[in-house]
């Protein structure tokens, strides 16, 4: 079997066994493969997704609003002033919902 046929064949296990609401062992079993296998390949598979990127709306003050805004993650609250670096402010972001 070459490479390219291998992954296609793994994309499709994979997408099987999600769809199989099975446990790991258990559709190991039934499909004749080692979890140890699976859960490589599951593995793989997640370090291979690529990056989702995010989409940042725009944000349109006018002069009499309040030069400071509240944005809240779950229990973490992060108070942004008018001179706020964006990419401080989207690692700030990306590290509070990774928590």
């Amino acid at each position: 079997m070459n490479k390219q046929a291998n992954l296609v064949d793994w994309a499709e296990l994979i997408k099987d066994y999600r769809a199989s609401n099975q446990s790991m062992v258990a559709w190991c079993q039934a499909n004749d493969l080692k979890v140890h296998q699976l859960t490589y390949q599951l593995q793989k598979e997640k370090r291979n997704k690529p990056y989702e990127r995010t989409n940042w709306l725009p944000l349109g003050l006018s002069e009499t609003a309040d030069s400071t805004i509240a944005v809240k993650i779950g229990p973490y609250q992060v108070i942004i002033k008018d001179s706020f670096d964006p990419y401080l402010f989207k690692q700030v972001l990306l590290t509070l919902n990774s928590l």
